[in-house]
């Protein structure tokens, strides 16, 4: 945000101060009259003579003005107040900067802390300093002169302050214009200019989180400076600054409905530190106010996905792309969220959707579109669509990067092309990617079935990558009819970081790939035994004990455990509805069932168990329908699904 330059100077005109002379010149000072008895009726009579001269000197008289000022200066000799007056008129009137000055001046030695004189004197200097042709001398003077006035009480007069701010300014004094602005905002709270210029500044001085509390401490009192609030995000932004913001404003919440921007600012720094719950509640009273808000509704989109409620996230991101076509961004995020809730043709539709509107614009970056076809590209081959992951691939504008070799390289497996995929892990490696390229070779070498090799390749890999390899690695493993060398891996984990609750929970999960079920349960609950919070491993043991129909009070805990560490996941709320179908607690089991079938619309197991649990419920259209969407969604036991139709 730029700040206008403003001058900021008093109520002088320098053309009028440093006018050309006109009229006589003022003459010496006449003798001292009267005596102490008639000081008052002396100071009257000056000041009538005073009056006379502004009269005269409206006329065009300058002559008989300055007759009538000598006057009253005969009259009251000594008076500071008189040659402060005197010098003001013979300034505003005859340009006789030299005359003035020295009538005020003799204000100053008569009383060295006269305000008016000072004021003068500071006045006519800061004319020469900030005018046509400055000098130093001048600028140092006005500067002392106005430091003086500024030690003072400065609240009725704002011109002080903004003058001195003005000569630091020009005599490049960073800390003297800190202090005169910084003085002025603090006198001053509602003034907007001052906060402006004290928050450039403090960020031209290298203080830009200082910064940005004096422009949300301006924010706070006046939500409605909106334009404001845009300039302090900008600054959050780059400053990654969003810690200080929440700081500031969590002391100062909440805010009225009045404040949705401000209420929006809060909400989204409340998002970008991590508490998401917190800020989706600030942000939907942001959006109270404010129903058709776009950037509310995005914020709180977000916030819904970090909470994990997908189903809310889809619908404002959905909304959001309808009434945005052209912005590539939000279909980016619906698709994203859809592909959370595993609905896999929805989130390429709206990958597509966004790399459509992206193409031919000369203003994005090659690397976005990419980044897309990517994601399309990935989401195919999850599928097996290797066609369809070649064909994105083969669109890419800079086909060099990491996750595009990477995908060249799984396909290359996946179809048996051992030379390319060694060609694609070669490249890998030139990107410095060693580790995940080790890895890619020790699957090459599996699908040839040198296990030697692959063994060698998988160590090493994992070595580079980290423990957290060894999973994907025993799978290979275990679909190549090896399992006992990936249990091997897993059990190794273990051995090397037996405190590791994340080691025990894929260990048990092996286990149960390998159906030994006492195995994989002792392992889980050692995995929620060293992490009592591990929702993972209590929802998987959960579920599987649901699956038995075993212990499902224990079960049940188990899930419920879950459940606390992350009320909205779909699967978690699939095991809860599923174990209370076990224990024949229908009414208690359709809630999460519609609530995860809400949060994951193309999951073919809980909408078989949704239809089971309508079914129990005597609803035969519910459970028709829902093993249909079952179906659809590429349900593994379609024709016992189907049978279940057909009763």
């Amino acid at each position: 945000m730029r700040i206008r330059n403003r001058p900021w100077l008093a109520s002088l005109t320098l053309v009028a101060l440093l006018a050309p002379a006109a009229g006589a010149a003022l003459g010496p000072e006449p003798p001292r009259a009267g005596s102490d008895s008639e000081a008052t009726s002396d100071r009257g009579e000056a000041y009538a003579h005073l009056m006379r001269a502004l009269f005269a000197m409206r006329r065009g008289e300058v002559g008989r003005a300055v007759d009538e000022i000598h006057a009253a200066l005969a009259l009251v000799p000594d008076s500071p107040d008189m040659k402060t007056e005197a010098a003001r008129l013979l300034l505003r009137w005859t340009g006789r900067v030299g005359e003035a000055e020295r009538l005020a001046r003799s204000a100053l030695e008569l009383d060295g802390d006269h305000e008016g004189a000072t004021r003068f004197l500071a006045e006519v200097a800061a004319a020469r300093a900030l005018g046509r042709s400055p000098d130093d001398a001048s600028r140092a003077e006005a500067i002392r002169l106005y430091e003086k006035l500024a030690e003072g009480d400065t609240t009725g007069r704002p011109d002080v302050l903004r003058t001195l701010f003005e000569l630091h300014r020009q005599a490049g004094d960073l800390d003297g214009e800190l202090r005169a602005v910084r003085r002025l905002v603090k006198e001053r709270p509602g003034d907007l200019r001052a906060t402006q210029t004290l928050a450039q500044l403090l960020l031209h001085s290298g203080q830009p989180v200082e910064s940005l509390r004096v422009l949300l401490a301006y924010a706070v009192g006046h939500p409605y400076e909106e334009d404001l609030l845009a300039w302090a995000e900008q600054l959050a932004n780059s400053q990654r600054a969003w810690p200080a913001v929440v700081e500031f404003l969590e002391t100062r919440a909440p805010f009225s409905r009045g404040a949705p921007a401000l209420n929006r600012f809060y909400g989204e720094a409340l998002l970008r530190v991590g508490r998401t719950e917190p800020a989706a509640e600030v942000l939907q009273e942001a959006l109270a106010a404010r129903p058709h808000d776009r950037k509310v509704r995005q914020d709180l989109g977000w916030a819904y996905r970090e909470m994990g409620r997908m189903a809310d996230a889809a619908a404002i991101f959905r909304d959001l792309a309808r009434e945005s076509p052209d912005y590539p961004l939000l279909h980016e995020l619906l698709a994203e969220t859809l592909f959370e809730q595993h609905d896999v043709d929805g989130a390429l539709q709206s990958y597509g959707t966004a790399l459509t509107a992206l193409m031919d614009r000369e203003d994005v970056q090659a690397s976005y579109r990419d980044r897309l076809r990517q994601k399309i590209a990935a989401l195919h081959l999850n599928r097996g669509e290797h066609a369809e992951a070649d064909a994105a691939i083969g669109e890419l504008e800079t086909p060099e990067g990491p996750l595009a070799l990477e995908i060249r390289c799984r396909v290359a497996i996946e179809r048996g092309a051992w030379d390319e995929a060694r060609r694609q892990t070669r490249r890998l490696t030139d990107a410095k990617e060693t580790g995940l390229a080790t890895l890619l070779e020790g699957e090459i070498a599996a699908g040839e079935r040198k296990w030697v090799r692959a063994a060698t390749e998988f160590e090493d890999g994992i070595a580079l990558e980290g423990h957290y390899a060894r999973p994907r690695v025993a799978d290979v493993y275990r679909l190549a009819g090896k399992p006992d060398k990936g249990l091997e891996l897993l059990s190794r984990w273990v051995e090397l970081e037996p405190e590791l609750a994340d080691a025990r929970f894929h260990l048990g999960v092996y286990f149960y790939e390998l159906d030994r079920l006492d195995d994989a349960e002792r392992a889980l609950r050692h995995a929620f035994r060293l992490d009592p919070g591990h929702d993972r491993a209590l929802n998987f043991l959960g579920y599987s004990l649901a699956e038995r129909k075993i212990r499902l009070d224990e079960a049940l805990e188990m899930i419920e455990r879950a459940l606390e560490a992350d009320a909205w996941n779909g699967a978690y709320l699939d095991s809860l509805g599923w174990v209370y179908y076990q224990m024949g607690r229908y009414e208690e089991a359709l809630p999460p069932l519609e609530r995860a079938a809400g949060e994951l619309p193309k999951d073919a197991t809980v909408l078989e168990h949704l239809g089971d649990v309508y079914l129990s419920l005597g609803d035969r259209e519910g459970a028709i329908t829902a093993w249909r969407r079952a179906l659809a969604a590429g349900a593994e036991e379609a024709e016992a699904l189907r049978t279940k139709i057909r009763r």
